[in-house]
């Protein structure tokens, strides 16, 4: 397809006239200046780090000099047990302990639940910068796209729909369940030290338990030592990251700590006319009060600019794929989003002489996110390029102005107590949490004077062959009124506790609770109703079983409840009852190499009712245009196996399998028993991931393969739209010059295999999406 030439042009950015009333209203040189400034500052830090590096070699004694001339350098070894929970400069693909499971300080081995971390090293040698990119290598997750460069997040079959930063939650999401009034933009992944994934319910942690289970964002820490480098990135579709970080002590003898990270980046697409920008600062600071006391705070600002694909591309009538080219966009050349967020964090930690330690955290998160656009929407004649008679291929335009502030406090207090002559721990806790979040929503239709009409809608270009999309005008928001003006109000307090028994050396037994009130609060802004729900003193328990069977081996079961509130409103507008259900697990883990290997092998049941699910006839909505209905009893189960460290000295493996069946136990609505459930999600999915330094004289060399695999899936009903199953290949080499500097060059998708990525409502309409072509990336890090 011969891309229309006003498709060329970078598209325009929202200014503050774009925005709905009551907005930011921020000039639009302020993201510019901000974006400027951080250039600068990782700039400079560049020649910083290449000056002091220079410095240091001029410096050097000859054994130093000899040693590079040789160009030897050090193998990595494998760190024995004594692992942290920090995984910077480990070089492993685990870590020492999480929290994920009941905020008690356990190893992945202890932990009767899977638990995958992506570290620091791994992020590093995959060139992970996004947390798609993260999740899209997590043993079972499947990445699901949303809209407009957005994404979610789904494990056995379900939403995961817990995030959390440093172990309190970070990251609002949409009340509505809507991705477009979403507010949030996700962090970008360079101020993170390792992401912890919790697969399964993890209602004691957050109370709402999604069976799918939780994300915990592990920020970058201080270091006791004075430590900088920088990045730079160039790569496919015009790809440029420019990456600093800087860390050590300040002052008051080493008590007072501080770090820097900051971040740009500008990517185009395969797709004429979609690109996307993002600038982060980061700072943080730790102040050690005394020898047991330590209180950290700190910032991320983060903007970002976006070119939104509402819809994807759309299908013939028949549902069949129309062969369009990948750099097709059949959206208006003024689509255009921007999002700026804002966090705020501290924390104080306190380790008493008895072995307790108390901890308290409030992070306050701030979104907005204003957006506007148009897009083909419509079946298509697969001869004619044209829209089917009755149709439309200009379904309308809209405007979303979205904003979101959350505030999380928890508090706990962790430690051991002795009971009948033996020693176990326990930890108990708070969650006090608050979510205000405001859409104003704006649409405009268009659509055809003549249904049979099929070459033109009011005199616009519409042809999907040959797309105009200079053709599609920009509606006058501002003398339009809105078509949703809500603000939701959601709060959550709670109270925790959990134990680990320890019934014999061998045999540890996990027992816990949480007790937890709800408040929900919807204001229709412009006729001024309001609904309002309750829920008071919910109980979600856990229980969980260890047994170390041999010295590096452990069996496991778990149990936990789900209970979860949603916003989601039936045909008569009145809110569904809350999601309910139970989870299960059982299985064995092994810890191998001194701690440097983590396997594990897992069974899994997960019963869930009461999940809203979108009417597909919106006529059947009587208060809004559109409305959903529960969904029956639906039982998710399998098996997942997977492997992360390094068995031997420069060698680091990371990969897993699942295999998950989900499906209706009752009939309900379009749904009968026996029907698979949430069929988007692939019956298989095996990932595999190794990095290798080469040895002896060839030591500064590296290599890294991979493969993603995974089995068919198909959209929900009515549409039933089958995506066959695919496999990606990757690879990497790198080269480590020496200490200070190293090169990498990283390819993905590398057979440029074409296929449409996950999304649960794909039509002959709509929401088809090209995965990602074939893209390399080379990365030059500096280090002092």
């Amino acid at each position: 397809m011969n891309a229309h030439p006003s498709q060329h042009k970078r598209p325009s950015r929202l200014s503050a006239s774009d925005s709905a009333s009551g907005g930011s209203g921020s000039s639009p040189f302020a993201g510019m200046t901000f974006k400027v400034l951080t250039w600068g500052m990782t700039s400079m830090l560049s020649l910083y780090a290449a000056q002091s590096m220079a410095a240091t070699a001029s410096t050097s004694d000859s054994d130093t000099h000899a040693e590079t001339t040789n160009n030897e350098l050090p193998t990595v070894n494998v760190v024995s047990t004594a692992l942290s929970d920090t995984t910077e400069g480990t070089g492993l693909w685990t870590t020492g302990t999480t929290t994920s499971s009941i905020r008690l300080p356990m190893s992945v081995r202890e932990t009767p639940q899977s638990v995958s971390v992506i570290t620091d090293q791994r992020m590093k040698d995959r060139n992970m910068t996004s947390l798609e990119d993260v999740m899209r290598d997590v043993t079972g997750v499947n990445v699901m796209t949303d809209t407009g460069g957005r994404y979610h997040f789904e494990s056995r079959g379900f939403a995961i729909q817990n995030v959390q930063q440093d172990g309190a939650n970070s990251l609002p999401g949409s009340p509505s369940g809507n991705a477009y009034r979403s507010a949030v933009d996700l962090p970008d992944m360079a101020i993170y030290d390792h992401i912890e994934v919790l697969r399964g319910a993890s209602g004691l942690l957050q109370g709402n338990g999604t069976p799918g289970g939780s994300i915990n964002l592990v920020r970058k820490r201080p270091t006791d030592t004075f430590q900088a480098s920088t990045s730079m990135t160039v790569g496919s579709h015009g790809l440029r990251r420019n990456e600093a970080d800087i860390s050590g002590p300040i002052g008051l003898q080493g008590r007072l700590k501080g770090r820097a990270v900051i971040v740009n980046e500008d990517r185009g697409s395969a797709k004429s006319d979609v690109d996307s920008d993002l600038s982060g600062f980061f700072g943080t600071l730790e102040y050690d009060l005394d020898d047991h006391t330590r209180v950290d705070v700190g910032l991320y600002r983060q903007r970002s600019h976006k070119t939104p694909d509402i819809y994807g591309l759309p299908l013939d009538n028949n549902g069949q794929d129309l062969g369009l080219s990948r750099s097709t966009f059949l959206g208006a050349d003024w689509n255009a989003a921007q999002y700026d967020r804002l966090d705020l964090f501290t924390s104080v930690t306190h380790d008493f002489d008895n072995g307790w330690t108390t901890k308290g955290t409030l992070n306050f998160t701030r979104s907005r996110a204003d957006s506007k656009g148009a897009n083909a929407y419509g079946a298509v004649d697969a001869d004619t390029g044209y829209r089917v008679a009755g149709s439309t291929l200009y379904d309308g335009a809209s405007q979303y102005h979205n904003t979101a502030d959350q505030t999380a406090f928890n508090f706990n207090s962790t430690g051991p107590f002795h009971f009948l002559g033996r020693q176990h721990e326990l930890v108990l806790g708070a969650d006090i949490r608050t979510d205000s979040s405001y859409n104003l929503t704006k649409l405009k239709t268009y659509r055809s004077t003549n249904a049979t009409d099929v070459s033109a809608d009011k005199g616009l270009s519409a042809n999907v062959f040959d797309w105009n999309s200079g053709a599609i005008p920009e509606p006058d928001w501002a003398s339009m009124s809105a078509s949703l003006n809500v603000h939701y109000l959601q709060r959550q307090q709670a109270v925790y506790a959990a134990s680990r028994f320890s019934l014999t050396d061998d045999v540890k037994f996990i027992v816990g609770g949480r007790l937890t009130e709800y408040d929900i609060y919807t204001l229709d802004r412009d006729d001024h109703t309001s609904t309002r729900n309750r829920w008071h003193g919910v109980t979600t328990p856990y229980a969980g079983l260890t047994w170390d069977f041999m010295p590096n081996w452990t069996a496991y079961a778990s149990y936990t409840s789900i209970f979860q509130p949603q916003t989601a409103t039936d045909a008569n507008g009145k809110m569904l009852d809350p999601i309910e259900g139970n989870g299960y697990e059982t299985g064995v883990k092994g810890s191998l190499f001194d701690g440097a290997l983590d396997g594990s092998i897992a069974l899994f049941r997960i019963d869930q009712k009461n999940r809203a699910v979108t009417v597909a006839d919106s006529s059947e909505c009587k208060t809004s245009t559109s409305c959903s209905e529960a969904s029956g009893l639906v039982r998710s189960q399998g098996i997942e196996l997977e492997l992360a460290g390094s068995p031997l000295n420069g060698l680091r493996l990371g990969g897993g399998y699942t295999y998950n069946d989900i499906r209706y136990e009752e009939s309900e609505g379009r749904y009968t028993k026996g029907d698979r459930a949430n069929s988007y999600t692939p019956r298989n999915i095996l990932r595999l991931y190794s990095q290798y330094q080469l040895p002896g004289e060839w030591n500064q060399w590296s290599i890294g393969v991979g493969m993603s695999t995974q089995s068919d899936t198909v959209s929900a009903k009515p549409f039933n739209i089958k995506q066959g199953g695919y496999t990606l290949f990757n690879a990497s080499i790198g080269y480590r010059y020496n200490e200070h500097f190293d090169i990498a060059l990283i390819g993905n998708n590398l057979t440029d295999k074409r296929y449409y990525e996950a999304y649960n409502n794909r039509s002959k309409y709509a929401n088809n999406f090209y995965g990602d072509s074939r893209n390399v990336a080379l990365r030059a890090t500096l280090r002092y």
